[in-house]
């Protein structure tokens, strides 16, 4: 496991990337469309009606997705102007502000799955404390996916000691072995391995695979390329990785 380092810290940059969103229903659909791994997870999670959380849902455009598929997945975000807002556009969600090492509002075992999309990684002395309460709050053979920055990145620049220009940390960022050794660490079985997030790499790769109007979106010819990436399993041009696990027996 690596350390990043950034200009700012995590929950500033995040609060504001949030506020400065105009259009939800537009940023929903983009990031629907780019994280087909996250949606078959979420499936998975959800197949059996069971109720869902996002742990550090952000602007919450899973949430927001899955609900209106007639999905019972509820959000929580530490962002609380975010969470705000959210609850003003979307009154029919459940989305609560709150801290995702430590969701006392929460009880023991209230939750069949648990999504968690890059936000383990955010405390400097590692994940356990959000693992920790996943396990908690999942009810006895829930179910989680958790991703997390890939270390085999080739793309993203990774700032391993503060300098003046990124002088806090930001994330760690995970090989396979780090993340399966923390998840099982904290009383999860891993079901299934999968390398995701390919667009920002492709995107990054070439204007040949960039949508002509919407930034970070990839054009026909760049979602070909993702998709064969997908199918081929590629390690070599995923931003991060995921784990679909299992909560055991404690």
């Amino acid at each position: 496991m690596i350390k990043r380092y950034g200009p700012k810290s995590p929950h500033d940059d995040f609060q504001g990337q949030w506020l400065d969103l105009k259009d939800l229903e537009a940023f929903m659909n983009l990031v629907i469309s780019a994280n087909p791994d996250d949606v078959w997870a979420i499936e998975q999670l959800g197949s059996g009606g069971g109720r869902l959380l996002e742990a550090g849902c952000g602007a919450a455009p899973f949430v927001i997705y899955f609900k209106r598929k007639g999905y019972n997945i509820d959000g929580v975000d530490f962002a609380e102007k975010i969470v705000e807002r959210l609850n003003s556009l979307y009154p029919d969600l459940n989305i609560f502000y709150g801290d995702c090492t430590n969701l006392f509002m929460v009880p023991d075992n209230t939750y069949d799955g648990y999504i968690s999309l890059g936000v383990i990684e955010h405390l400097e002395e590692g994940p356990n404390k959000f693992l920790e309460e996943a396990y908690r709050i999942l009810k006895p053979t829930g179910k989680a996916w958790i991703t997390v920055p890939y270390i085999g990145d080739r793309i993203t620049p990774i700032v391993t000691k503060p300098d003046a220009e990124n002088p806090e940390f930001f994330e760690n960022v995970f090989s396979e072995e780090d993340l399966v050794n923390a998840v099982e660490r904290n009383g999860f079985q891993v079901k299934k391995i999968k390398y995701t997030n390919h667009n920002p790499i492709i995107y990054q790769l070439s204007k040949l695979f960039r949508h002509r109007k919407i930034k970070w979106k990839l054009n026909w010819l760049g979602v070909c390329v993702r998709e064969f990436l997908r199918l081929v399993g590629s390690k070599k041009y995923a931003h991060s990785i995921g784990v679909l696990v299992e909560k055991m027996a404690g």
